[in-house]
């Protein structure tokens, strides 16, 4: 019986473990930029379900103003977004101002701002993204409301959206 490793066996160990190097740094390599992509897409999911949530917010207010008879209208401040508009958490619920943008959005509309791990409006750094909120009146008590979330990643555009229909549900009380 021989002992020790011939000098082909050695290369060819050197080969295998080489080549299994290389398609690990190969993965790592395509992985890295796919995970800051994840990242960017569960951040603009979040921003469009809290642009629907805000509208929510507002509409459970009027409807609690309403049942403790100090409102008019469960729809009171929503019904002005038929084309798009940009709101953040910053709002006051008693009278949250909406902010209507005029002509093409992914162009014209404004960047949310990064401000202590929160988007706004109001101060912050520039963050990737771009969020309009549109609401529709379906009828007397029913409102459509569809966020979409524009962004741009490694060059190519990207969105996602988040609808929701809104119920007056004072009326089932």
């Amino acid at each position: 019986m021989q002992k020790g490793f011939t000098i082909i066996e050695v290369l060819f160990a050197i080969f295998i473990l080489a080549l299994g190097v290389t398609g690990v740094f190969a993965l790592v390599e395509r992985i890295i930029p796919a995970s800051a992509t994840a990242n960017s897409h569960l951040t603009a999911v979040y921003l469009a379900q809290e642009g629907n949530d805000i509208v929510r917010n507002i509409r459970d207010t009027n409807l609690l103003h309403l049942h403790k008879g100090i409102g008019a209208d469960w729809k009171e401040n929503l019904t002005s977004c038929a084309l798009g508009c940009e709101i953040d958490h910053t709002y006051d619920a008693e009278s949250p101002a909406f902010v209507d943008f005029q002509g093409d959005f992914e162009t014209n509309g404004r960047f949310l701002l990064l401000n202590s791990d929160f988007y706004d409006y109001v101060s912050g750094t520039a963050s990737i993204y771009k969020r309009k909120i549109i609401i529709t009146d379906v009828d007397a008590d029913t409102l459509e409301v569809e966020t979409t979330v524009w962004w741009k990643d490694q060059g190519k555009s990207k969105q996602v959206q988040a609808t929701s229909e809104m119920y007056n549900w004072l009326q089932e009380i």
